[in-house]
């Protein structure tokens, strides 16, 4: 959690702990919590073809090489269903 909101703000770790200490009725009228909920709406969310027609087109434009890495994540996701750090280490 911590790691987020250090990506999300600047110094994020310490700044939140200023509204996570407090009651979470509270959080509204926090100025970080604000500020942080701010930047969060602003992110777009991406789908996972997105993701991978994004990342594809900055590696390669090479259709037979698309194709490949495409099969390559499938491959992947079969292989590791369970997405954890303890799954991905077997």
């Amino acid at each position: 959690m911590a790691e987020l909101f250090h990506l999300i703000l600047k110094n994020g770790r310490d700044r939140a702990e200023s509204f996570l200490v407090k009651d979470p009725t509270d959080w509204e009228s926090d100025p970080v919590y604000n500020e942080m909920q701010q930047k969060v709406r602003q992110m777009k969310v991406l789908t996972d073809c997105a993701l991978i027609t994004l990342y594809n087109s900055c590696i390669t434009k090479d259709e037979d090489q698309k194709q490949y890495l495409l099969q390559l994540v499938d491959l992947h996701r079969k292989k590791f269903p369970e997405v954890s750090e303890a799954s991905l280490m077997k």
